[in-house]
């Protein structure tokens, strides 16, 4: 089996073992409500925590969809050629999808951001029908739906976090490189000098599948992480962080967490802290065909003023590679992960979680977005269980406030 591809796709087996609530065993909703909206011509996963991107905002209001991995015959195969390069539009205004121009490249876990400009910035992820590890990155251009290639980044990167900074231009961090093995490199696209990349410092540790958080100041605070590859007897994770300056192109280390944890959540509040909840912690060997990972439902809150954590109240249920987004109150919405459809809010003043309504199904390694609308879109994701391993094309609507 080719290394390159099991490195790509193998973390996402992570939350089959430790999945157990289904939608079903949901506690009753006191917090929004879901309503199903337009599916998309495929199904796919990818944009779940740790795990990259598919999905983002363009400046009209539509969501692009693009790449991702579907096992659409309910068989997980690391060899089997599931990466996608198709693309598809979400239409708010009617909830419709639309096919739009395809990548020029299969990918999954891929950094994915809409810039400035309005283009998109498609870079890294599993690439081609071989599924290895590309340093390639290509433009979207929403005006014609078609994409073109721009220039390469320095190494290869799948499940590398990325930050949109202050000046246009976008921070890619970690992530597996072209070997499997993790990265400390960085280094930053600029789209208005012909899309070069710029190498920056590394981080202080080597990681992926770790979270960035854009802080009220510009600054960037990385959490948490795998330091070994997949593949490895043992897992290594980790419980640091560190906050890049855009100023000084430098990473300087604060506060560790209290638990170690990889594929975990991170939201920036209110108050400008940083929630974190859920994850993976050190406990078992994450690799085929079977992990016996930890995973955990615990939270704690980062100040950036003091670069301390502190605890605060934990989830009803273990998360992992779940969605998460910011709400418009200053709450922080969890949905799925860990084989689960049940949703949570975090309410930073008081620092308890709350139930939300269930999602129609089961969905790890979705994404959610922020319509123009004030709703939340989330489409597609994956189950697993004794019927096999499944990925879908549905989508729902989250209404915060009814």
């Amino acid at each position: 089996m080719n290394r390159k591809s099991v490195v790509a796709r193998v973390a996402l087996l992570a939350s089959v073992a430790v999945g157990a609530v289904s939608g079903a065993q949901a506690t009753a909703a006191t917090a929004g409500s879901w309503t199903p909206t337009g599916s998309m011509a495929v199904a796919r996963e990818g944009g779940g925590a740790g795990l990259g991107a598919v999905a983002t905002q363009l400046g009209d209001g539509q969501v692009l969809v693009a790449g991702g991995y579907n096992a659409f015959d309910g068989i997980f195969d690391l060899d089997k050629k599931y990466y996608l390069s198709e693309a598809e539009l979400y239409d708010p205004s009617t909830g419709m999808w639309s096919a739009t121009g395809s990548m020029r490249e299969a990918r999954y876990g891929q950094a994915l951001v809409t810039l400035d400009n309005g283009s998109v910035l498609a870079a890294g992820g599993t690439a081609g029908q071989n599924a290895f590890i590309t340093n390639t990155a290509e433009l979207y251009n929403p005006k014609n739906g078609k994409w073109r290639y721009t220039k390469s980044m320095s190494t290869c990167r799948v499940s590398p976090t990325f930050s949109r900074l202050a000046s246009g231009r976008v921070l890619l961090a970690g992530g597996l490189g072209c070997d499997g093995s993790s990265q400390a490199s960085a280094e930053v696209y600029d789209p208005d000098h012909g899309g070069k990349w710029t190498t920056v410092a590394p981080m202080h540790q080597a990681r992926w599948g770790h979270t960035a958080t854009t802080l009220a100041d510009g600054r960037i605070l990385v959490t948490g992480g795998r330091q070994s590859p997949v593949g490895a007897p043992t897992e290594t994770v980790s419980s640091k962080a560190e906050i890049f300056d855009p100023a000084t192109g430098v990473w300087t280390e604060t506060g560790s967490m209290g638990e170690m944890r990889f594929l975990h959540s991170a939201g920036l509040l209110k108050s400008g802290r940083v929630v974190v909840a859920g994850g993976h912690c050190p406990g078992g060997h994450v690799s085929p065909p079977m992990p016996t990972a930890c995973t955990s439902a615990t939270a704690e809150v980062f100040n950036p003023q003091t670069g301390m954590w502190s605890s605060t109240g934990s989830m009803s249920r273990p998360r992992v590679e779940g969605a998460s987004q910011m709400l418009a109150d200053g709450t922080f919405l969890m949905a799925g992960g860990g084989m689960s459809a049940t949703a949570e809010t975090y309410n930073p003043t008081s620092g308890m979680w709350s139930a939300a309504a269930p999602m129609s199904r089961v969905r790890d390694d979705a994404q959610l977005v922020t319509l123009s609308t004030g709703g939340l879109l989330i489409a597609g994701g994956f189950e697993a269980g004794p019927g096999g391993y499944f990925t879908t094309a549905t989508a729902e609507l989250f209404h915060p406030g009814t």
